[in-house]
Protein backbone atom coordinates (compact mmCIF):
# COMPACT_ATOMS: atom_id res chain seq x y z
CA UNK A 1 0.00 0.00 0.00
CA UNK A 2 1.16 3.54 -0.77
CA UNK A 3 0.71 6.41 1.64
CA UNK A 4 -2.34 7.69 -0.25
CA UNK A 5 -4.16 4.44 0.57
CA UNK A 6 -4.20 5.47 4.23
CA UNK A 7 -6.18 8.67 3.60
CA UNK A 8 -9.38 6.92 4.67
CA UNK A 9 -7.94 6.61 8.17
CA UNK A 10 -7.39 10.35 8.60
CA UNK A 11 -10.83 11.15 10.13
CA UNK A 12 -10.34 8.38 12.68
CA UNK A 13 -6.85 9.64 13.47
CA UNK A 14 -8.20 13.15 14.01
CA UNK A 15 -10.78 11.82 16.45
CA UNK A 16 -8.06 9.85 18.23
CA UNK A 17 -5.92 12.98 18.46
CA UNK A 18 -8.86 14.85 19.99
CA UNK A 19 -9.32 12.15 22.63
CA UNK A 20 -5.59 12.17 23.38
CA UNK A 21 -5.67 15.95 23.72
CA UNK A 22 -8.56 15.71 26.19
CA UNK A 23 -6.51 13.22 28.23
CA UNK A 24 -3.66 15.74 28.36
CA UNK A 25 -6.02 18.43 29.64
CA UNK A 26 -7.49 16.11 32.31
CA UNK A 27 -4.04 15.03 33.49
CA UNK A 28 -2.84 18.62 33.57
CA UNK A 29 -5.85 20.18 35.27
CA UNK A 30 -7.11 17.48 37.61
CA UNK A 31 -4.44 14.76 37.70
CA UNK A 32 -3.51 15.35 41.33
CA UNK A 33 -7.07 15.81 42.51
CA UNK A 34 -8.21 12.64 40.76
CA UNK A 35 -5.31 10.67 42.19
CA UNK A 36 -3.78 10.15 38.74
CA UNK A 37 -0.52 11.93 39.56
CA UNK A 38 1.72 11.32 42.56
CA UNK A 39 4.44 13.83 43.40
CA UNK A 40 7.88 13.23 44.79
CA UNK A 41 8.62 15.02 48.09
CA UNK A 42 8.44 18.73 47.39
CA UNK A 43 7.07 18.11 43.91
CA UNK A 44 3.91 20.11 44.51
CA UNK A 45 5.54 22.93 42.58
CA UNK A 46 4.70 20.85 39.49
CA UNK A 47 1.01 21.52 40.09
CA UNK A 48 1.55 25.18 40.97
CA UNK A 49 3.89 26.35 38.23
CA UNK A 50 4.87 23.66 35.74
CA UNK A 51 1.45 22.25 34.89
CA UNK A 52 -0.13 25.61 33.91
CA UNK A 53 2.88 26.57 31.76
CA UNK A 54 3.00 23.32 29.79
CA UNK A 55 -0.77 23.18 29.49
CA UNK A 56 -0.70 26.64 27.91
CA UNK A 57 1.91 25.46 25.38
CA UNK A 58 -0.20 22.40 24.60
CA UNK A 59 -3.33 24.50 24.07
CA UNK A 60 -1.38 26.51 21.50
CA UNK A 61 -0.37 23.23 19.85
CA UNK A 62 -3.98 22.07 19.75
CA UNK A 63 -5.22 25.30 18.19
CA UNK A 64 -2.49 25.14 15.56
CA UNK A 65 -3.33 21.51 14.83
CA UNK A 66 -6.91 22.46 13.97
CA UNK A 67 -5.49 24.20 10.90
CA UNK A 68 -2.00 22.72 10.39
CA UNK A 69 -1.43 19.34 12.05
CA UNK A 70 2.33 19.45 11.50
CA UNK A 71 2.58 22.80 13.32
CA UNK A 72 0.58 21.39 16.24
CA UNK A 73 2.78 18.30 16.24
CA UNK A 74 5.94 20.42 16.42
CA UNK A 75 4.72 22.56 19.33
CA UNK A 76 3.32 19.54 21.22
CA UNK A 77 6.63 17.69 20.70
CA UNK A 78 8.44 20.72 22.11
CA UNK A 79 6.17 20.61 25.18
CA UNK A 80 6.52 16.85 25.69
CA UNK A 81 10.31 16.94 25.47
CA UNK A 82 10.56 20.04 27.66
CA UNK A 83 8.39 18.36 30.26
CA UNK A 84 10.85 15.50 30.77
CA UNK A 85 13.19 17.32 33.17
CA UNK A 86 10.35 18.66 35.32
CA UNK A 87 8.26 15.49 35.41
CA UNK A 88 11.22 13.20 36.16
CA UNK A 89 12.27 15.37 39.11
CA UNK A 90 8.86 16.24 40.54
CA UNK A 91 6.66 13.19 39.84
CA UNK A 92 7.18 9.56 40.79
CA UNK A 93 8.67 7.66 37.86
CA UNK A 94 5.59 5.89 36.51
CA UNK A 95 3.53 9.07 36.64
CA UNK A 96 6.31 11.11 35.06
CA UNK A 97 6.34 8.65 32.15
CA UNK A 98 2.54 8.83 31.95
CA UNK A 99 2.59 12.61 31.76
CA UNK A 100 5.29 12.84 29.10
CA UNK A 101 3.67 10.11 26.98
CA UNK A 102 0.29 11.83 27.25
CA UNK A 103 1.83 14.99 25.78
CA UNK A 104 3.73 13.08 23.11
CA UNK A 105 0.86 10.95 21.75
CA UNK A 106 -1.18 13.81 20.20
CA UNK A 107 2.03 15.17 18.65
CA UNK A 108 2.72 11.79 17.08
CA UNK A 109 -0.84 11.43 15.74
CA UNK A 110 -0.83 14.93 14.25
CA UNK A 111 2.49 14.18 12.59
CA UNK A 112 1.15 10.91 11.13
CA UNK A 113 -1.88 12.74 9.73
CA UNK A 114 0.35 15.18 7.89
CA UNK A 115 2.70 12.44 6.69
CA UNK A 116 -0.29 10.77 5.03
CA UNK A 117 -1.36 13.98 3.33
CA UNK A 118 2.04 15.43 2.38
CA UNK A 119 4.35 14.54 -0.46
CA UNK A 120 7.52 12.58 0.26
CA UNK A 121 9.84 15.61 0.44
CA UNK A 122 7.49 17.63 2.60
CA UNK A 123 6.82 14.67 4.85
CA UNK A 124 10.55 14.23 5.41
CA UNK A 125 10.87 17.94 6.19
CA UNK A 126 7.99 17.67 8.66
CA UNK A 127 9.74 14.83 10.50
CA UNK A 128 12.95 16.86 10.69
CA UNK A 129 11.14 19.96 12.00
CA UNK A 130 9.20 18.04 14.66
CA UNK A 131 12.31 16.16 15.79
CA UNK A 132 14.32 19.37 15.91
CA UNK A 133 11.71 21.15 18.04
CA UNK A 134 11.55 18.14 20.36
CA UNK A 135 15.32 18.39 20.79
CA UNK A 136 15.10 22.11 21.44
CA UNK A 137 12.30 21.49 23.94
CA UNK A 138 14.41 19.00 25.87
CA UNK A 139 17.38 21.38 26.07
CA UNK A 140 15.20 24.35 27.05
CA UNK A 141 13.29 22.31 29.64
CA UNK A 142 16.45 20.94 31.22
CA UNK A 143 18.01 24.40 31.33
CA UNK A 144 14.86 25.97 32.79
CA UNK A 145 14.61 23.28 35.47
CA UNK A 146 18.21 23.73 36.53
CA UNK A 147 17.82 27.50 36.62
CA UNK A 148 14.60 27.47 38.65
CA UNK A 149 14.77 24.32 40.77
CA UNK A 150 18.22 22.86 40.31
CA UNK A 151 21.34 23.52 42.40
CA UNK A 152 23.05 26.88 42.11
CA UNK A 153 26.35 25.84 43.68
CA UNK A 154 28.53 22.72 43.89
CA UNK A 155 27.37 19.70 45.87
CA UNK A 156 28.50 19.03 49.41
CA UNK A 157 31.73 17.17 50.09
CA UNK A 158 29.97 15.18 52.83
CA UNK A 159 29.37 11.53 52.01
CA UNK A 160 26.04 9.94 52.82
CA UNK A 161 26.11 7.92 56.04
CA UNK A 162 25.26 4.22 56.17
CA UNK A 163 21.75 3.26 57.20
CA UNK A 164 21.17 3.16 60.94
CA UNK A 165 18.19 3.08 63.34
CA UNK A 166 17.93 6.89 63.12
CA UNK A 167 16.79 8.40 59.82
CA UNK A 168 17.56 12.00 60.87
CA UNK A 169 18.26 13.98 64.01
CA UNK A 170 18.64 17.64 64.89
CA UNK A 171 18.57 19.93 67.90
CA UNK A 172 17.11 23.30 68.79
CA UNK A 173 15.30 25.28 71.52
CA UNK A 174 18.73 25.84 73.09
CA UNK A 175 19.09 28.15 76.08
CA UNK A 176 21.88 28.49 78.62
CA UNK A 177 20.53 25.51 80.61
CA UNK A 178 18.27 23.53 78.26
CA UNK A 179 17.79 22.22 74.73
CA UNK A 180 15.68 19.83 72.69
CA UNK A 181 16.56 17.03 70.27
CA UNK A 182 14.18 15.55 67.72
CA UNK A 183 14.83 12.35 65.78
CA UNK A 184 12.97 10.08 63.40
CA UNK A 185 13.29 6.32 63.58
CA UNK A 186 13.88 4.44 60.35
CA UNK A 187 11.37 1.81 61.53
CA UNK A 188 8.70 1.66 64.20
CA UNK A 189 9.75 1.74 67.84
CA UNK A 190 8.34 1.23 71.29
CA UNK A 191 10.80 3.02 73.58
CA UNK A 192 13.10 5.93 72.75
CA UNK A 193 15.88 7.44 74.86
CA UNK A 194 18.56 10.04 74.33
CA UNK A 195 22.13 9.49 75.49
CA UNK A 196 23.78 12.76 76.54
CA UNK A 197 27.51 12.86 77.26
CA UNK A 198 30.36 15.36 77.68
CA UNK A 199 32.44 13.74 74.90
CA UNK A 200 32.07 11.57 71.82
CA UNK A 201 33.10 8.38 73.61
CA UNK A 202 29.79 8.36 75.53
CA UNK A 203 31.59 6.87 78.50
CA UNK A 204 29.59 8.99 80.97
CA UNK A 205 25.97 8.96 79.79
CA UNK A 206 23.00 10.84 81.12
CA UNK A 207 19.78 9.30 79.79
CA UNK A 208 16.80 11.43 78.72
CA UNK A 209 13.43 9.79 78.02
CA UNK A 210 11.35 10.82 75.01
CA UNK A 211 8.50 13.06 75.98
CA UNK A 212 7.34 15.08 72.96
CA UNK A 213 6.33 13.82 69.55
CA UNK A 214 5.37 10.26 68.73
CA UNK A 215 6.29 7.41 66.43
CA UNK A 216 8.16 7.69 64.13
CA UNK A 217 9.37 11.10 65.47
CA UNK A 218 10.59 11.34 69.05
CA UNK A 219 11.32 14.51 71.00
CA UNK A 220 13.76 14.81 73.90
CA UNK A 221 13.48 18.00 76.01
CA UNK A 222 16.69 18.37 78.05
CA UNK A 223 17.17 20.54 81.12
CA UNK A 224 19.74 20.96 83.88
CA UNK A 225 22.59 21.79 81.47
CA UNK A 226 25.55 24.05 82.16
CA UNK A 227 25.91 27.36 80.27
CA UNK A 228 28.46 27.54 77.47
CA UNK A 229 29.05 23.79 77.45
CA UNK A 230 29.27 21.37 74.52
CA UNK A 231 27.32 18.12 74.76
CA UNK A 232 27.29 15.05 72.55
CA UNK A 233 24.09 13.10 72.00
CA UNK A 234 22.92 9.84 70.43
CA UNK A 235 19.44 8.38 70.10
CA UNK A 236 18.43 4.91 71.25
CA UNK A 237 15.38 3.16 69.79
CA UNK A 238 14.24 -0.03 71.52
CA UNK A 239 17.59 -0.60 73.19
CA UNK A 240 19.75 0.00 70.09
CA UNK A 241 21.96 3.09 70.47
CA UNK A 242 22.70 4.71 67.12
CA UNK A 243 26.40 5.58 67.02
CA UNK A 244 26.33 6.66 63.36
CA UNK A 245 23.96 9.64 63.42
CA UNK A 246 25.21 11.30 66.58
CA UNK A 247 25.13 15.03 67.19
CA UNK A 248 26.53 17.88 69.24
CA UNK A 249 25.12 21.07 70.70
CA UNK A 250 26.55 23.87 72.77
CA UNK A 251 24.44 25.67 75.33
CA UNK A 252 24.29 29.45 75.22
CA UNK A 253 26.34 31.72 77.48
CA UNK A 254 24.66 32.58 80.76
CA UNK A 255 21.69 34.86 80.18
CA UNK A 256 22.51 38.50 80.86
CA UNK A 257 26.27 37.99 80.76
CA UNK A 258 28.52 39.54 78.07
CA UNK A 259 29.73 36.96 75.57
CA UNK A 260 31.11 36.56 72.06
CA UNK A 261 29.40 34.11 69.75
CA UNK A 262 28.56 33.49 66.10
CA UNK A 263 25.06 32.97 64.65
CA UNK A 264 24.56 31.93 61.02
CA UNK A 265 21.42 32.87 59.09
CA UNK A 266 20.09 31.04 56.06
CA UNK A 267 16.99 30.94 53.88
CA UNK A 268 15.62 29.95 50.47
CA UNK A 269 17.08 26.47 49.98
CA UNK A 270 15.65 24.53 47.05
CA UNK A 271 13.94 21.20 47.59
CA UNK A 272 16.55 18.51 48.15
CA UNK A 273 19.36 21.05 48.33
CA UNK A 274 22.70 19.38 49.06
CA UNK A 275 25.04 22.27 48.37
CA UNK A 276 28.52 22.96 49.58
CA UNK A 277 27.22 26.12 51.21
CA UNK A 278 26.10 23.96 54.13
CA UNK A 279 29.68 22.72 54.50
CA UNK A 280 30.86 26.33 54.64
CA UNK A 281 28.34 27.25 57.33
CA UNK A 282 29.38 24.24 59.39
CA UNK A 283 33.06 25.11 58.98
CA UNK A 284 32.42 28.47 60.65
CA UNK A 285 31.18 26.57 63.73
CA UNK A 286 28.23 28.83 64.60
CA UNK A 287 26.58 28.57 67.98
CA UNK A 288 23.21 28.56 66.22
CA UNK A 289 21.90 28.27 62.67
CA UNK A 290 18.80 30.44 62.22
CA UNK A 291 16.58 29.33 59.33
CA UNK A 292 14.51 32.41 58.56
CA UNK A 293 12.16 31.18 55.87
CA UNK A 294 11.82 28.92 52.83
CA UNK A 295 13.62 26.02 54.48
CA UNK A 296 12.55 24.32 51.27
CA UNK A 297 10.37 25.19 48.27
CA UNK A 298 7.78 22.46 48.76
CA UNK A 299 4.91 24.83 47.87
CA UNK A 300 2.40 22.38 49.35
CA UNK A 301 -1.18 23.29 48.55
CA UNK A 302 -2.86 19.94 49.22
CA UNK A 303 -4.40 19.46 52.67
CA UNK A 304 -2.32 16.40 53.52
CA UNK A 305 0.20 16.34 56.35
CA UNK A 306 2.14 13.55 54.62
CA UNK A 307 3.16 16.05 51.91
CA UNK A 308 4.84 18.12 54.62
CA UNK A 309 6.42 15.12 56.28
CA UNK A 310 7.87 13.85 53.00
CA UNK A 311 9.58 17.09 52.04
CA UNK A 312 10.91 17.58 55.59
CA UNK A 313 12.27 14.03 55.59
CA UNK A 314 14.00 14.68 52.28
CA UNK A 315 15.47 17.96 53.53
CA UNK A 316 16.73 16.54 56.81
CA UNK A 317 18.40 13.55 55.18
CA UNK A 318 20.38 15.35 52.48
CA UNK A 319 24.02 14.73 53.47
CA UNK A 320 25.17 18.37 53.47
CA UNK A 321 22.21 19.67 55.43
CA UNK A 322 22.08 16.67 57.77
CA UNK A 323 25.73 17.13 58.75
CA UNK A 324 25.07 20.78 59.59
CA UNK A 325 22.02 20.00 61.71
CA UNK A 326 23.84 17.26 63.63
CA UNK A 327 26.59 19.70 64.56
CA UNK A 328 24.65 22.94 65.06
CA UNK A 329 21.33 23.65 66.81
CA UNK A 330 18.68 25.46 64.80
CA UNK A 331 16.01 28.09 65.28
CA UNK A 332 13.49 27.93 62.46
CA UNK A 333 10.56 30.03 61.29
CA UNK A 334 8.97 29.65 57.87
CA UNK A 335 8.03 31.88 54.98
CA UNK A 336 5.53 31.11 52.22
CA UNK A 337 7.10 28.25 50.24
CA UNK A 338 7.72 26.01 53.27
CA UNK A 339 4.42 27.05 54.89
CA UNK A 340 2.20 26.47 51.87
CA UNK A 341 1.81 27.67 48.32
CA UNK A 342 3.45 30.84 47.02
CA UNK A 343 2.32 33.93 48.97
CA UNK A 344 0.18 31.86 51.35
CA UNK A 345 -1.49 33.44 54.34
CA UNK A 346 -3.89 32.56 57.14
CA UNK A 347 -6.50 31.46 54.59
CA UNK A 348 -4.32 28.64 53.20
CA UNK A 349 -6.18 25.32 53.22
CA UNK A 350 -2.93 23.72 54.40
CA UNK A 351 -2.59 25.91 57.51
CA UNK A 352 -3.62 23.26 60.03
CA UNK A 353 -1.38 20.52 58.63
CA UNK A 354 1.53 22.95 58.26
CA UNK A 355 1.26 23.89 61.94
CA UNK A 356 0.90 20.24 62.95
CA UNK A 357 3.92 19.08 60.94
CA UNK A 358 6.06 21.91 62.35
CA UNK A 359 5.21 20.93 65.91
CA UNK A 360 5.88 17.27 65.11
CA UNK A 361 9.27 17.73 63.43
CA UNK A 362 10.89 20.93 64.69
CA UNK A 363 12.73 21.43 67.99
CA UNK A 364 11.38 24.93 68.55
CA UNK A 365 11.27 27.41 71.35
CA UNK A 366 8.02 27.61 73.30
CA UNK A 367 4.98 28.24 71.12
CA UNK A 368 1.75 29.84 72.25
CA UNK A 369 -0.63 27.00 71.38
CA UNK A 370 -1.45 24.16 69.01
CA UNK A 371 -3.11 26.46 66.46
CA UNK A 372 -1.14 29.63 67.05
CA UNK A 373 1.49 31.02 64.68
CA UNK A 374 5.03 29.77 65.28
CA UNK A 375 6.43 33.04 66.68
CA UNK A 376 9.14 32.58 69.32
CA UNK A 377 11.96 34.35 71.11
CA UNK A 378 15.20 33.43 72.86
CA UNK A 379 18.23 35.04 74.50
CA UNK A 380 21.95 34.50 73.89
CA UNK A 381 23.99 36.28 76.55
CA UNK A 382 22.69 39.85 76.47
CA UNK A 383 21.11 39.64 73.02
CA UNK A 384 17.42 38.92 72.56
CA UNK A 385 16.31 37.27 69.30
CA UNK A 386 12.72 37.51 68.07
CA UNK A 387 11.33 35.34 65.26
CA UNK A 388 7.91 36.30 63.92
CA UNK A 389 5.61 34.24 61.73
CA UNK A 390 4.43 36.47 58.90
CA UNK A 391 2.53 33.73 57.08
CA UNK A 392 0.15 31.62 59.15
CA UNK A 393 -1.62 34.70 60.57
CA UNK A 394 -1.29 36.97 57.52
CA UNK A 395 -4.69 38.42 56.65
CA UNK A 396 -4.67 38.53 52.86
CA UNK A 397 -8.36 39.42 52.68
CA UNK A 398 -7.77 42.74 54.45
CA UNK A 399 -5.55 44.21 51.74
CA UNK A 400 -8.38 46.47 50.63
CA UNK A 401 -8.73 47.81 54.17
CA UNK A 402 -5.56 49.50 55.38
CA UNK A 403 -6.89 49.70 58.94
CA UNK A 404 -7.32 45.93 59.17
CA UNK A 405 -4.25 44.96 57.18
CA UNK A 406 -1.92 42.69 59.15
CA UNK A 407 1.01 40.37 58.61
CA UNK A 408 1.10 38.99 62.14
CA UNK A 409 -2.52 38.69 63.28
CA UNK A 410 -3.96 40.03 66.53
CA UNK A 411 -2.52 37.36 68.84
CA UNK A 412 1.03 37.58 67.57
CA UNK A 413 0.94 41.36 67.34
CA UNK A 414 -0.22 41.63 70.95
CA UNK A 415 2.67 39.34 71.99
CA UNK A 416 5.16 41.44 70.08
CA UNK A 417 3.76 44.71 71.45
CA UNK A 418 4.12 43.40 74.99
CA UNK A 419 7.59 42.07 74.27
CA UNK A 420 8.79 45.38 72.80
CA UNK A 421 6.92 47.50 75.32
CA UNK A 422 5.00 49.28 72.56
CA UNK A 423 1.41 50.40 72.64
CA UNK A 424 0.88 50.43 68.90
CA UNK A 425 2.76 48.66 66.13
CA UNK A 426 -0.27 48.34 63.86
CA UNK A 427 1.89 48.68 60.80
CA UNK A 428 3.00 45.10 61.41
Amino acid sequence: MVMSDYVAFVPALKRLALVAAVVVVILSVAGRRLGLLEFKPGGSAFDSYVRPAFLAIFVVAFLLALRWEVAGAAVAAFAAAGLIAFASQQLVTRHAVLMVVAFAVPALIWLVIDLIELSGARAALAVVVVAALAGVGYVVGDYAYERVWGPTHPDTLVEELADSPVEWVWSGAVTDTSAEVRAKARAGFGVARLALAPDETFSDIRWVDARDGGEPVAGFPIDGLDPGTTYHYAVEFDGELDRIRTGTLTTFPAAGEPASFRVAFGACARVGSNGRVFDTIRAHDPLLYAIIGDFHYGDNEIDDIDDYREVLDLTLTRPGQAALYRSTPVAYVWDDHDYGANDSGADAITRAVALASYREYVPSYELAGLESPIYQAFTIGRIRFVMTDARSARDRQSKLDDEAKTLLGAEQRAWLEEFLGKEDIAEL
